[in-house]
């Protein structure tokens, strides 16, 4: 049965309420690049930006019996650059399941990479460093890595982040014989321990109030302090708090910050986690991770820390933000603030059993929710069937944010990556001269009309949440009626079909009902 199809014609500015496109079309396709560096599961967890514009996503990759780490490069359009690693890509093996966390560019274009792996008894702490072509960096502690081996227990590290002089701040989690424990060290630039960091050691490892914690993410500020954000059994019970830990340039607790170095919060009365933190330039926190409410649910959560460490009462509800989530759970991934101080949250979502989607919201200074992103401050990339994820957040200096990650469904997954608009395609000047009149459409098809003759170019169809569908630049004739048919005919939903005549955009709305 053919589907109905309701029409509307309009310009582009009048339409911008009904049709922002926010992915970018001039990366990969329509926004969105897709790459298969293996033949099973690809994954990114980070996206790397040099100066001239290309990026490097850092992930996994599988391979028989387990992962290997994984770095790619692609050109500032989506492409993969193939003069990086061996084809675009390097993989590095040190144990059965290495698995990347973090990672960080040096001023020098070298790549930072911190997770752990399993090269031996228990899960070790790893830090490899990289060349800018991919290669691995032999000047870099044993071969290009660090694996720092302190205990038969699963450690970790979980966030990286490079210092002015270029020496290397990883935090995660340790054991001290009896507790897991938030673990920070600091690293010179040839792979050896600091001797002027943490009482000569160049590594500290402490409980939070006497439990169970570890460190998930770390920014710098100005002045040379150390920010971390990560989890604390406070209570001594199988609940989680989140807690954020300020350290002295030299390693040790800054007890300006929350008298201890230690700040506690607790959204709920489950189990809390923080996973992502800035720094504003006040000094003030902002902390983001996932609260778990009584019945269950796991939303978004975020708390305002003032420069001593106490709650900021104006940030929010009373210091807080909690974010919808999803019936099956909402995970924070990510957080940046722009030049503006709003605030980025990359997030990962299960709106039902079958699949993920992934989220980017962006709040204004004070915790409320921006406007204008997207639909009432969201963004929304979903697949139908398919888990999309991406908890690589890049904020590039024209206001453009990338996402990285992986999409796919069963046992195969590819890196996939995004990139959105600092503003949707929708602020064209009106030109009133003309009218796009839709002349009528089904599933299969389209027929339009434009009033003057002239060259049609960048004809494109976009669904509601600003996916390219269908695109052809090369449509060129005179005016009059012209047909555009659709190689698969389209799902029903809310579509665009955009195109630019003589330089002058036009777009008309059209829906496709079941």
């Amino acid at each position: 049965m053919r589907s109905s199809i309701l029409l509307t014609s309009c310009l582009l500015f009048p339409c911008a309420m009904h049709a922002q496109v926010w992915l970018d079309p001039d990366y990969g396709t329509g926004g969105i690049s897709d790459h298969a560096f293996g033949p099973q599961n690809d994954q990114a967890v980070r996206v790397l930006m040099n100066p001239n514009g290309s990026l490097v996503i850092v992930g996994s990759i599988a391979v028989t019996g387990g992962m290997d780490f994984l770095l790619g490069r692609f050109n500032a359009d989506g492409s993969l650059d193939m003069t990086f690693g061996t084809g675009g890509s390097m993989t590095y093996n040190i144990g059965s399941q290495d698995t990347p966390t973090d990672a960080a560019l040096q001023d020098d274009g070298k790549i930072v990479v911190v997770g752990y792996a399993n090269p031996g008894a228990g899960r070790d702490k790893v830090i490899l460093r990289f060349n800018a072509d991919g290669t691995i960096d032999s000047g870099f502690g044993t071969g290009g890595a660090v694996i720092i081996d302190d205990s038969f227990q699963e450690d970790e590290l979980n966030g990286v982040a490079i210092q002015p002089d270029q020496k290397i701040v990883a935090v995660g989690q340790g054991f001290n014989g009896s507790k897991d424990t938030f673990y920070i060290g600091r690293l010179n630039s040839d792979g050896t321990f600091d001797s002027t960091f943490a009482g000569g050691t160049g590594q500290y490892e402490h409980t939070i109030t006497g439990d169970n914690c570890k460190a998930n993410a770390v920014t710098l500020m100005a002045d040379g302090r150390i920010v971390s954000v990560g989890t604390s059994y406070t209570d001594n019970t199988t609940l989680n708090d989140l807690v954020v830990v300020r350290y002295l340039a030299d390693g040790t607790l800054d007890t300006t910050f929350d008298a201890d170095g230690m700040a506690i919060v607790s959204f709920n009365d489950g189990n809390d986690e923080g996973t992502a933190l800035a720094v504003r330039t006040d000094g003030s926190v902002v902390a983001g991770g996932t609260g778990q409410e009584m019945g269950g649910t796991y939303r978004i959560s975020l708390v305002g820390l003032l420069p001593n460490g106490g709650v900021d009462a104006t940030f929010g509800t009373n210091g807080t933000v909690l974010l919808v989530g999803a019936a099956y759970g909402t995970h924070c991934e990510g957080l940046l603030i722009d030049g503006s101080g709003r605030i980025l949250v990359d997030a990962v979502e299960k709106p039902t059993t079958s699949a993920l989607q992934n989220d980017l919201f962006r709040l204004l200074s004070d915790g409320t929710l921006d406007p204008d992103l997207g639909t009432g401050g969201e963004l929304v990339h979903a697949v139908a069937s398919t888990d999309v994820d991406l908890p690589g957040m890049l904020l590039q200096p024209d206001g453009k944010v990338v996402l990285a990650g992986s999409s796919g469904n069963g046992g195969s997954h590819d890196v996939r990556s995004i990139r959105y608009l600092a503003s949707p395609l929708t602020g064209i000047a009106e030109h009133a001269a003309a009218v796009l009149q839709l002349l009528g459409a089904d599933a299969d098809g389209v027929t339009f009309r434009l009033p003057v003759e002239g060259r049609v170019s960048d004809l494109a169809v976009y669904d509601e949440a600003g996916q390219l569908i269908i695109r052809d630049r090369s449509m060129t004739g005179p005016g009059g009626t012209r047909h555009l048919g659709f190689t698969h005919a389209l799902s029903p939903g809310n579509y665009v079909l955009a195109l630019v005549e003589d330089g002058h955009p036009f777009t008309g709305r059209f829906v496709v009902a079941r």
